[in-house]
């Protein structure tokens, strides 16, 4: 993946978790405060499945070709940046 697309695609992410965290922190009760943790959580992850220099996952280090991305990027592209046809809500 060139590496211009995937930072496009990996802010997109961030933007959504983003979103996410600040309308946690707007809420008060118990399902506040697990949203706050799982998106820390996610931004861990991804930290860690960062592309390295060559376009490869920092982590995975398949014999992948240069540039793919790797399956924790795919699952957060999925879940946080797309959205089907005649989806509501999401980002995008």
């Amino acid at each position: 993946m060139e590496e211009w697309w995937f930072r496009f695609v990996g802010s997109g992410v961030l933007r959504r978790l983003e979103d996410i965290a600040g309308k946690a922190a707007g809420e008060r009760g118990p399902l506040a405060e697990e949203a706050a943790l799982l998106v820390a959580a996610w931004r861990a992850l991804l930290r860690m499945h960062e592309q390295a220099p060559g376009g490869r996952c920092a982590l995975c280090r398949r014999a992948r070709s240069p540039g793919a991305v790797c399956s924790v990027w795919q699952v957060a592209i999925a879940y946080f940046v797309r959205r089907l046809p005649g989806e509501e809500g999401g980002s995008g």
